[in-house]
């Protein structure tokens, strides 16, 4: 496999991972308040710093 081959698979599967990884990453970033038991609603926890 060339290096352009591997450019190409590379894009090619560069929305997929994207796709996967970052609802994992959001997923693992708010799991720690479920797990001391805070209760969060659907609000993000940046957006929610600034409102309050």
């Amino acid at each position: 496999m060339n290096q352009l081959q591997q450019y190409i698979v590379l894009f090619w599967l560069l929305p997929v991972l994207v796709q996967i990884v970052l609802p994992l990453l959001l997923f693992a970033l708010h799991l720690p308040k479920f797990v001391m038991g805070e209760k969060t609603d659907s609000i993000p926890a940046i957006p929610r710093v600034y409102i309050s």
